[in-house]
């Protein structure tokens, strides 16, 4: 009856009645479908026929997953009636479906219901269901034939994926029982083992799971930043891992124990996502364990730093439970800005990569605000040149007072040891994608062994494993910290004097706004369609420094004027310029001299041809079973042979010159040696480099 139901069309139904008929009866108007119209699509050179299948939504669009292209919506004027009588005495339901018109549309992808697949293997994604259920095909003896409709069944990996969700979404209540019953068993040794168990569906709370100890809460007692213990000086780590538990975020807290010469982790907890709502559940119920070993219902955890990522929810939550002077004690991880940096790098001009690195590595080392801010200005005036970057630095600069030495405090440590507490864990390698119950079996026998491990070493049993700074490797490297920042200090002072109107911490630690991310701004110049657009928005990403603008205004930027280091400097921007690419299989025929691609033009260094935009004869579908084909409403994007012969066969290019010719940077980066001497040989390259 199902089947019958559901006949892979998109029905909408509207419930409805007739005289004489007493049950339920339903008339569906068919939704219709998509289809793709890209004669130029990949789909569509390939295989012959227009792509009406493969389909996922942009802004809301419906755009062809082969070619991005917004897809057209094909109308069905079908109708289905529906009747499921209502039942009287003995007589049996009889479903009756009534079809009426012809479908103009497609049918719907078949789904394959997959549970059984699923519960057998919960510790496999996607590929790896498909992979163990063939295994098990192979072992029973199956046919070539049935192992095809199996392969089959597990191509959709995304709606796999959604029904695994859904079917580990019904065990939830079984693990949280299993969690319930592990924690009556732990309880026995330390109730703070696994502290806190919650499950939405009972309260509606976000489910958590959250574990530490006692003793580390009796260590954590010792980070307090007024007290005078071995960790008052110590600031405390804290980072999510996204992989370890199948659902779930694992919070963790870390600290670095100057004895032990190792990270430490205090406490860590399973919840649902990394907001500042399940953030601020963290901080609030490991307040709720210090205060019940210390036995004081108004303690709060008082570190002297928290070193987390620029997430917007570490400083949210961190300023919700603590408040803001807290806030003003969190600062982020270089690690994580020099990465970031890094995937900026492609974006500039050849000219400007070596500064750039040499002049972001100079942010991340003095300890001077002026030659800071003398720096930042240089990198602004790169920006000029490299508009993709501009937002970028904007955004850091307005994070200046959490990275960098020259604006925060000299013993903040660079990096964000929880990362280094991840691998010692083993997070990063063997114990991902685990349920809630083995997470929590995997962290009290690690919350255990650590125990053991501290009191092997204070009694003499245990060896030493830590390979961190000891204290006079400490106290080394904070005196040549000192002595760096005098020494830049005293250079700029007899250099050109100190401005002391340079802002101080307190004004240079902003909030970053709720909704940020963890990454800077990724602004897309150079990419196709954007040049102008991303220009401009990168100009109001964020307000520039007075210093900064004040410095910038002294110092005249420098001048090209009658400097041509390369004729790129005199090609001609034209709105649809012959952009420079490489050719792929599904290129066939030039769009101007419509002569086909031969082998000789899919191997290097002849392996390049020119793309621009004009308009295709695309298929018409007006009249069902006619193949017409009509002039395309928009300009496509069209191949040549590497050629201003061929580029000049298209109707309004007569006058293209190569000074016309453009290529991105992500192509110059694929060229090898051999691509380069032919675009020289053919005077290209002069022009795009």
């Amino acid at each position: 009856m199902t089947d019958k139901y559901k006949d892979g069309r998109r029905w909408q139904y509207n419930t409805t009645s007739r005289q004489g008929f007493s049950g339920i009866r339903k008339i569906g108007k068919c939704q219709g479908s998509y289809r793709c119209q890209n004669s130029a699509c990949s789909f569509f050179l390939e295989k012959g026929f227009m792509n009406d299948k493969q389909f996922r939504s942009a802004g809301g669009v419906q755009v062809c997953f082969v070619c991005g292209v917004p897809a057209h919506k094909v109308t069905c004027g079908a109708i289905k009636v529906v009747e499921f009588p209502a039942k009287s005495g003995n007589e049996t339901h009889t479903l009756k479906i009534f079809h009426h018109g012809k479908h103009m549309c497609s049918i719907k992808r078949k789904a394959f219901n997959q549970q059984k697949a699923i519960t057998n293997h919960p510790d496999k994604g996607p590929k790896g269901i498909a992979k163990a259920t063939l295994k098990e095909a192979f072992n029973a003896g199956a046919s070539a034939d049935e192992l095809g409709n199996i392969a089959y069944q597990f191509t959709d990996r995304k709606r796999i994926s959604n029904q695994k969700a859904k079917i580990l979404g019904t065990t939830e209540n079984n693990s949280i029982d299993a969690l319930v019953e592990f924690k009556k068993y732990t309880d026995k040794k330390d109730t703070y083992y696994v502290y806190r168990i919650n499950s939405r569906k009972m309260n509606n709370e976000p489910t958590y799971v959250f574990k530490t100890s006692r003793k580390k809460i009796e260590m954590a007692l010792q980070c307090d930043r007024e007290g005078n213990f071995i960790l008052s000086d110590e600031p405390v780590h804290f980072d999510a891992k996204h992989s370890r538990v199948k659902g779930f975020k694992t919070l963790t807290l870390w600290v670095y124990h100057p004895v032990m010469r190792r990270v430490i982790n205090l406490a860590s907890m399973d919840v649902e996502k990394e907001k500042t709502e399940h953030m601020t559940i963290f901080w609030r119920m490991w307040d709720k364990c210090l205060q019940q070993v210390k036995n004081d219902p108004s303690y709060q955890f008082n570190p002297k730093y928290f070193i987390c990522d620029e997430a917007g929810a570490n400083f949210n939550a961190i300023e919700e439970v603590y408040g803001k002077e807290a806030r003003k004690r969190v600062y982020t991880c270089q690690w994580h800005f020099k990465n970031c940096r890094n995937r900026q790098e492609p974006l500039l001009d050849k000219d400007d990569r070596d500064d750039f690195i040499d002049l972001t590595n100079t942010l991340c080392m003095t300890t001077s605000a002026n030659i800071w801010t003398d720096t930042y200005n240089k990198l602004m005036q790169i920006a000029t040149r490299n508009p993709a970057i501009k937002g970028w630095l904007q955004w850091w600069y307005s994070r200046r007072g959490h990275v960098f030495p020259a604006y925060r405090p000299i013993d903040v440590p660079l990096s964000n040891l929880a990362e280094v507490g991840h691998s010692s864990l083993g997070y990063s390698r063997k114990e991902t994608h685990m349920s809630l119950i083995e997470a929590a079996r995997d962290d009290v026998a690690q919350t255990i062994l650590l125990e053991e491990e501290i009191s092997a070493f204070y009694s003499g049993d245990g060896g030493a494993s830590g390979r961190g700074p000891n204290q006079a490797e400490a106290r080394s490297r904070k005196r040549k910290a000192e002595m760096k920042m005098a020494r830049e200090f005293g250079q700029q002072v007899l250099k050109q004097g100190v401005n002391w109107n340079l802002e101080t911490d307190n004004n240079t630690h902003t909030l970053p706004p709720k909704r940020s991310k963890h990454r800077a701004p990724q602004n897309v110049i150079g990419k196709k369609g954007n040049k102008e657009k991303s220009a401009a928005a990168t100009t109001s990403v964020a307000p520039t420094s007075p210093v900064a603008s004040t410095s910038a205004a002294a110092t005249p930027a420098p001048t090209t004027a009658g400097v041509s280091t390369s004729k790129s400097t005199l090609r001609v921007t034209i709105p649809n310029p012959p952009i420079i690419v490489r050719i792929n299989n599904n290129i066939k025929v030039c769009h101007g001299c419509k002569v086909k691609f031969t082998e000789n033009h899919r191997k290097p260094p002849k392996d390049i041809i020119f793309t621009m935009k004009d308009f295709r004869l695309i298929p018409d579908y007006s009249e069902p079973g006619q193949k017409k084909w009509k002039k395309s409403e928009e300009k496509k994007p069209c191949y040549y042979h590497l050629s201003m012969r061929c580029l000049r066969l298209t109707e309004g290019c007569e006058t293209l010159e190569k000074h016309h010719v453009y290529m991105w940077e992500e192509t110059k980066n694929e060229l090898t040696r051999e691509h380069i001497q032919y675009l020289e040989k053919l005077g290209f390259w002069e022009y795009v480099n």
